[in-house]
């Protein structure tokens, strides 16, 4: 289960980040994942302030995932402690997180269940 550890604002995007980790026993894949303000939730406005996950990445138990607002190429790294880190990039020339009050949510993906019988060709 991802969760937020650390929000970094700063008014430089490539400073600025939110730093998240896989605390559960099963790895995640961080694909379809939201980041979103409580501004977002109040305000409707989710395209300014939240992020969704592209990255079809797997999060391993108690790995990182390192977001900077800024430009950047994903990859994986490791901390000066060794931990692995997953660095991604929102790609905005702006700063988001700053900008907002208060909270910073997660919403983690979920699976969609499939009946059997849906998936069986009738003759």
């Amino acid at each position: 289960m991802l969760r937020i550890v650390g929000v970094q604002r700063n008014e430089s995007p490539e400073r600025e980040f939110i730093l998240l980790q896989n605390q559960g026993s099963m790895r995640v894949n961080l694909r379809g994942h939201v980041l979103m303000s409580e501004q977002a939730l109040d305000s409707g406005s989710l395209y300014a302030t939240s992020h969704v996950f592209q990255d079809d990445v797997h999060i391993m138990p108690s790995a990182y995932v390192l977001l900077f607002t800024g430009c950047g190429e994903s990859r994986w790294t490791r901390s000066k402690e060794g931990s692995n880190v997953y660095q991604a990039y929102m790609g905005q020339d702006r700063t988001i997180w700053s900008r907002l009050e208060g909270a910073i949510h997660i919403m983690h993906a979920h699976h969609v269940f499939v009946e059997r019988d849906h998936l069986i060709m009738r003759r």
